[in-house]
């Protein structure tokens, strides 16, 4: 039953006895070979998002990213969308003056 080989000796496909019947796939590796495939949705064979069913209705804003889009927002203070300083409210008192500062650091250094 065997087969004796010299060394080296190439044995072809075609040469081997009692092989097992293929089926189309197991050769050509082709999806479409596949017996008994399932059935796949739209969204499986386009990746479109608008294809997959059952999925979540989404409000406005997630879509659009536009924060006037946003429901029950914060009410902003105006140096929200300003940026200037002025608009602060509870602004510290301002720096002192040259004069008083200079007349502290003279003071401040003759008692040392």
């Amino acid at each position: 039953m065997g087969i004796t080989l010299r060394k080296r000796q190439i044995i072809t496909w075609n040469a081997v006895q009692n092989k097992p019947a293929f089926v189309a796939v197991a050769t050509s590796g082709n999806y479409s070979d596949l017996s008994g495939r399932p059935t796949l949705s739209a969204v499986a064979t386009s990746g479109n998002y608008a294809d997959l069913s059952g999925r979540p209705a989404f409000v406005a804003v997630a879509t659009s990213g536009n924060y006037g889009d946003l429901s029950s927002r914060p009410t902003l203070s105006a140096v929200a969308s300003s940026g200037n300083y002025n608009d602060l409210s509870n602004l510290p008192p301002p720096p002192p003056s040259n004069e008083l500062l200079k007349l502290f650091v003279q003071t401040r250094f003759q008692t040392l």
